[in-house]
C-alpha cells in the first residue's frame, strides 16, 4: 500500500493528513501557521511535520509515494508561488524548497490550495461525477478553483479562480491584503465578517462562529453582517457562471460550518445577481470539509501532477 501526504496551508493552521490510494485518511495532523519573519519557518516547519508524522505511523520512504502541498497563492506548473499575502511570502520556489528540506527522498508536488481542495471534492467528495464544478473555500481569504468540461482551468498565470479578489465595491477605503480595495474577500471571508461584526458593535471573541449563531438567534446586526458577506460571495458567484457556468458551486474552508443559514443567504444574493440561464446551478456544502484540500493534494501526488 502506498501513502501520500497531503498538506493545507492556511493563514491560521496548517492541516495535513495520510492518504492511501484508495482515499482513505490514516490519521490527520495540524498545527499552527507561523507567520514570523515573512512567513520564513513554514516549509522547515511542514518539512519537520512530514518526518515526524511518517515515523509515527510506521510508514517507510518505500511506502510514501510523495508529498502534495496546497497554498493560498497562484501556483506556477513548476511549483513557484508567485505571492503568498496571506503568509506574507513573495516569490518562492515551494515544490523545490520542500524537497529540499526532506533531503529528496520523495517528491513534492505543489499546488493552489483551493485548485487542490477542488480535486479532493471532484475526486470523493461533492463534486464527483461532475464534469463543470465549482468550489469556493471561505476562511481566512477566499479562493476557488474550477473545472471545466473535466479538466481543472489555471488561467495563464496561474490565478484563475481568485474570486475573492474581484473588485465588489470600488469605494471601499481600507486596503485588501492583495493592495487592492472592495475585494469580495474584504467582506465574504472570516477575517472580513469580524471587521464587519466589529463596525457593528457585536460583542464577539473573535469567532465567526458567535456571529451566525446571534443571526440564526434573530440578532438584527449579526444578520445584516452575514447578509452583507453572502451578497458579496453571491456576486463573485454569479461572475464565475458567466465565465464558466458551472452545475454546482461547492462551499468549503471554515465559515462553511455554518450550515443552513449561509446557505440559504447564498442562494438568495446568487439568484439576484446571476444571468438567467444559470440559475439552476446547485450550491451544496463541501462533503469533505476541512479535508478536502488534503484529499486533492494526496491525488496530487498519486496523479503526478502539479496543480497550478
Amino acid at each position: 500500500m502506498k501513502y501520500a501526504v497531503g498538506v493545507d496551508v492556511g493563514g491560521t493552521s496548517v492541516k495535513m493528513g495520510l492518504v492511501s490510494e484508495s482515499g482513505d485518511i490514516r490519521t490527520t495532523h495540524s498545527f499552527p501557521t507561523d507567520l514570523s519573519d515573512g512567513g520564513a519557518n513554514i516549509i522547515p516547519d511542514v518539512a519537520g511535520e512530514v518526518a515526524s508524522l511518517l515515523i509515527k505511523e510506521g510508514i517507510t520512504r518505500e511506502m510514501t509515494a510523495g508529498v502534495g502541498i496546497g497554498v493560498p497563492g497562484p501556483v506556477t506548473s513548476d511549483g513557484t508561488v508567485n505571492r503568498c499575502v496571506n503568509l506574507g511570502w513573495g516569490r518562492i520556489n515551494i515544490k523545490e524548497e520542500l524537497e529540499k528540506r526532506l533531503e529528496r527522498a520523495f517528491p513534492v508536488f505543489a499546488a493552489n490550495d483551493a485548485n487542490a481542495a477542488t480535486l479532493g471534492e471532484v475526486w470523493l467528495g461533492a463534486g464527483r461525477g461532475c464534469g463543470n464544478a465549482c468550489l469556493i473555500t471561505v476562511g481566512t481569504g477566499i479562493g476557488a478553483g474550477m473545472v471545466c468540461e473535466g479538466r481543472m482551468i489555471y488561467g495563464a498565470f496561474g490565478a484563475s479562480g481568485e474570486l475573492g479578489h474581484i473588485t465588489y465595491k470600488p469605494g471601499e477605503s481600507r486596503l485588501c491584503t492583495c493592495g487592492k480595495r472592495g475585494c469580495v474577500e474584504q467582506y465574504a471571508s472570516a477575517t472580513g465578517i469580524m471587521h464587519m461584526a466589529k463596525e457593528a458593535g457585536l460583542s464577539c471573541a473573535g469567532d465567526v462562529k458567535e456571529i451566525y449563531d446571534a443571526a440564526r438567534n434573530g440578532n438584527p446586526d449579526a444578520l445584516r453582517v452575514t447578509r452583507n458577506a453572502a451578497d458579496a460571495l453571491g456576486f463573485a458567484m454569479s461572475c464565475a457562471s458567466a465565465a464558466a457556468d458551472p452545475e454546482v458551486f461547492i462551499i468549503g474552508g471554515g465559515v462553511s460550518g455554518a450550515g443552513a443559514i449561509l446557505m440559504e443567504q447564498l442562494e438568495e444574493s446568487f439568484s439576484r445577481y446571476v444571468f438567467h440561464a444559470s440559475r439552476d446551478a446547485r450550491i451544496v456544502l463541501a462533503a469533505l470539509g476541512n479535508d478536502a484540500g488534503i484529499y486533492g493534494c494526496a491525488k496530487m501526488v498519486f496523479d503526478g501532477i502539479n496543480l497550478r
